[in-house]
């Protein structure tokens, strides 16, 4: 049975959860104070413990949406409601290489290295010092910071290796990094495109059709949460709502884009 590389702590009262990394001294539990992670490290999932007056319940390593929850935060991010869409859609899996252009906070780079796995690779490119420096540190705290190697600078300038299963761009001029996706991307393959307004999917979108990309669509995401109560049910009066455009490709190889192209 492997040693557990950290506790979960879950708050009865509030169900906030702190992340307890073994072998810490000093672990800051937000207004009630400090504890080592000695206290909790031999406690079984699912056991109780109580601190300053506090019962939290011990729960196993975190998951992903523990690691986002805790992860610091410096950009506009992208939430939940988004990456799954972007994961699911362009398959990305246990040992998939992923290039990814713009890291902002990581709450992205984090969902990627999770679902790649121990085999897996993601390669992103960010252009500002100061998120690679915080999207390391988050990595760090996730575990997760051997599945992601950096490049900084601007990704437009860049050529990829071709052999990528999976292109993912956050950044308001994602039409100036085509070239350098269609050059990463295995033939066949998908790329998504994370943009704020609808003027700049239309931008891209015809980029992507002059360029002879092929299937591509655009989707936003909403999400309201049911409120169940004793006497029915009922959505809730708040919602996740825009945050941001999903546009999405698939890039057939220079032969069969150059046809298409011809096309239009």
């Amino acid at each position: 049975m492997s040693q557990k590389t950290e506790s979960l702590l879950m708050s009865l009262r509030s169900f906030k959860v702190h992340r307890v990394p073994a072998g810490s001294a000093h672990v800051k539990i937000s207004g009630l104070g400090v504890i080592d992670s000695k206290q909790v490290s031999g406690l079984p999932d699912g056991a109780l413990f109580e601190f300053c007056g506090e019962t939290f319940v011990v729960l196993g390593e975190a998951g992903l949406g523990e690691m986002l929850a805790t992860a610091e935060r410096c950009a506009q991010i992208i939430t939940l409601k988004d990456i799954g869409p972007v994961v699911a859609r362009l398959g990305i899996r246990p040992n998939s290489k992923v290039v990814e252009v713009g890291a902002g906070s990581g709450y992205m780079t984090i969902s990627l290295a999770h679902f790649v796995g121990e085999n897996g690779k993601v390669e992103t490119h960010e252009i500002e010092p100061k998120s690679v420096a915080l999207v390391r540190k988050n990595l760090e705290s996730a575990g997760l910071g051997d599945r992601v190697s950096f490049v900084e600078g601007d990704a437009a300038e860049h050529r990829g290796a071709g052999d990528s299963d999976a292109f993912v761009a956050d950044m308001p001029n994602p039409w100036d990094v085509l070239q350098f996706a269609e050059s990463s991307l295995k033939p066949g393959k998908w790329a998504a495109f994370y943009t704020p307004s609808a003027n700049q999917v239309e931008r891209l979108t015809k980029q992507l059709r002059i360029r002879g990309w092929a299937q591509d669509f655009a989707i936003e995401t909403l999400e309201r949460q049911m409120v169940v109560g004793e006497h029915g049910i009922r959505p809730s009066f708040e919602m996740l709502g825009h945050t941001g455009y999903l546009t999405f490709a698939r890039w057939l190889g220079a032969e069969a884009a150059a046809r298409l192209a011809g096309k239009k």
